[in-house]
């Protein structure tokens, strides 16, 4: 299985962002490319996310069988949940530091942060598309007309 458009794309813009230049003034380049991962982060992380721990997360533990699957998932969703957070708090931080670029102020921990964000999330994709979502379509293809996985991320929020 290769890697879904959604964790495709944060990674390509994850990318994109490493070559953020940081020596101020910032070029009108790197300016908008701030902006726009700000914006990126906000509405397609994040919703990712929250996609994922509301809609398939429930629906898959719903439908699984009990015992040694059941357990298999609980462990795997703890797991992706965290690194969730994980992620999001290293956004953050790494959000709070484009703030202060933004405003003339720079901060040689950018880079670094940049390349643990990328790093830890790949790291994350990976994993859950090489064990997680196969899981989730196996289950939810026992349910019959169940939307897959992917199906049930791309839907609006309710």
């Amino acid at each position: 299985m290769g890697i879904s458009q959604t964790h495709g794309d944060i990674i390509a813009h994850l990318f994109h962002l490493s070559g953020l230049g940081t020596n101020l003034p910032l070029t009108d380049d790197a300016r908008a490319l701030a902006l726009r991962s700000m914006q990126f982060f906000e509405r397609t992380v994040f919703a990712h996310h929250q996609a994922e721990e509301q809609r398939l997360f429930p629906l898959v533990l719903a439908q699984s069988a009990d015992g040694a699957e059941r357990e298999y998932l609980d462990t795997m969703i703890a797991k992706l949940t965290g690194e969730h957070r994980r992620i999001e708090a290293l956004w953050t931080r790494l959000e709070n530091l484009l703030k202060e670029l933004l405003e003339g102020r720079g901060n040689a921990a950018i880079d670094g942060l940049i390349q643990e964000l990328a790093l830890d999330y790949g790291d994350h994709a990976t994993d859950e598309e090489a064990r997680f979502l196969p899981l989730c379509q196996e289950v939810l293809g026992r349910g019959g007309a169940t939307p897959t996985a992917a199906e049930l991320l791309h839907q609006p929020a309710a």
